[in-house]
């Protein structure tokens, strides 16, 4: 047989094709460097080659062929691999996970909106058309979820893109610490969400509260405790300060990978031209920012909604001890 070349990522492989061809010579090698001296592959497929100096190339040629054939993309999908041919789409020795896995569950999950659905026993649910949509949409605990939602996005998206982006901005200068800067603001990110909920239960006690003691004794601000827990507006205070709060450090994160990857170059050129600190930011930075900044918003606005009713529901479950 020929000699015939296949990048393989996974040593496994070799022992996979060895136990199902017994005559098949396997031997390991590093993947060949190109003209420029650099080595280079396809991510996420196979790369079959046949030597140009190859005894049997004819031989080998066929073992190339078979190897992207459907029959061998077929064995390969029985075994857990990812088909690589496009004409296997459709094939119907293929099961169709997306049918299975996606299509399905959003059909049956349409068909339970329709119903008073019994978890127990489902072919009791009882029929009920589209009460249950109208139920919801006249719901004023719904109203009132939807307020706080939008408010809740409306208040911590721009406050942590805007503390993000002031954090990354001295986190990218050349000062002492910088190491430790950055894994503190960061830290809040990883700390357990029971845990900063505890933390801002004791902050915004009502009773013994840090926050009341600060306005009240302090401050004077205030001439008795509030009661940020117990009132459903005030109870958005801590929710937003909390959603900010722990998530500034991500934000920050990856704006400072963007800030390094805008080239020093033309910041220095616009500061030998006379351009200030504001100018650079408001003229170079920022325009170079704005796909991570995109990048920011819609994410953070898609994750607004779960943040917020995860954190309000921990803050109001241990509501009436406050």
């Amino acid at each position: 047989m020929g000699d015939v070349f296949t990048e393989q990522s996974r040593g496994d492989k070799f022992t996979e094709q060895q136990h199902n061809y017994p005559d098949l010579e396997v031997q390991f090698a590093l993947i060949p460097k190109g003209p420029d001296g650099t080595t280079s592959s396809v991510v996420g497929g196979q790369n079959v080659v046949v030597f140009e100096g190859s005894e049997h190339k004819v031989t080998a040629m066929e073992w190339a062929r078979f190897l992207l054939s459907e029959e061998a993309q077929l064995k390969m999908a029985e075994r857990g691999v990812i088909p690589t041919l496009k004409p296997l789409a459709g094939n119907p020795a293929l099961p169709d996970y997306f049918a299975v896995f996606i299509v399905y569950p959003m059909v049956y999950s349409l068909r339970i909106s329709f119903y008073d659905w019994n978890i127990i026993l489902p072919q009791k649910s009882t029929f009920v058309g589209l009460d249950n949509y109208t139920g919801f949409l006249t719901d004023p605990i719904f109203r009132r979820a939807v307020i706080n939602t939008l408010s809740y996005t409306a208040i911590t998206v721009p406050g942590q893109m805007i503390l993000a982006l002031i954090v990354a901005v001295l986190l990218d200068q050349e000062i002492k610490g910088k190491t430790f800067f950055r894994v503190a603001y960061y830290l809040p990110v990883i700390t357990s969400w029971v845990i900063v909920t505890l933390v801002f239960e004791y902050l915004f006690n009502s009773q013994a509260g840090l926050i009341n003691y600060v306005l009240r004794d302090v401050l004077h601000v205030v001439d008795h405790s509030i009661r940020w827990m117990a009132d459903p507006i005030l109870v958005m205070v801590p929710v937003n300060i909390l959603g900010i709060w722990k998530g500034v450090g991500w934000s920050a994160i990856i704006l400072l990978a963007a800030l390094q990857e805008i080239p020093s170059e033309m910041l220095e050129a616009a500061a030998v031209d006379g351009a200030g600190p504001w100018r650079r930011l408001w003229h170079i930075t920022l325009p170079l920012l704005r796909p991570t900044l995109v990048f920011l918003l819609v994410v953070l606005v898609i994750g607004g909604s779960s943040r917020r009713q995860t954190a309000h529901h921990r803050v109001d479950t241990r509501s009436t001890a406050c």
